[in-house]
């Protein structure tokens, strides 16, 4: 019985601790993606003072309107000189980051999203935001603070 008793407890805490380490993952999974978006507007704005426009400025992969198009990890390092890894876990697949540019040549939209099979979360920022803010869609889930 108390063997039993003793089972059942540290069943409880594990779930416990389990539930409060998925959540501070969560958290600082947030706080990397707002990073990353202060790191991009950063580099938009070194960006712009060499070419005299932001990134992205031309359409690629089929792209839209006045450039307007997403980019991923490799092309934002490749042109703004980051350096995002793809990351992998079991909360996140990956931190997805990507920036269209509608208004040439005096805007920017950056996103970063962390996504799941059935849910996920995102920032985003532009031009003339000062902090990244939560990007609310539908199938998004509130994003953590």
């Amino acid at each position: 019985m108390e063997l039993l008793v003793t089972v059942v407890i540290i069943g409880i805490l594990a779930g416990v601790t389990s539930f409060s380490f998925s959540k501070a993952l969560q958290k600082a999974k947030a706080k990397t993606a707002k990073k990353d978006l202060l790191m991009i507007k950063a580099a938009q704005a070194i960006y712009r003072a060499k070419h005299g426009y932001y990134y992205p400025h031309t359409p690629v992969h089929g792209g839209g309107p006045n450039g307007s198009t997403g980019f991923m990890d490799a092309a934002l390092n490749a042109n703004l000189g980051l350096n995002f890894q793809p990351d992998s876990g079991d909360i996140c697949t990956s931190l997805s980051h990507s920036c269209s540019n509608q208004d040439l040549p005096n805007d920017f939209d950056c996103t970063v999203i962390c996504g799941w099979v059935g849910g996920g979360w995102g920032y985003k920022l532009t031009e003339a935001d000062d902090m990244p803010f939560c990007l609310v869609q539908p199938g998004f889930d509130p994003c953590p603070e």
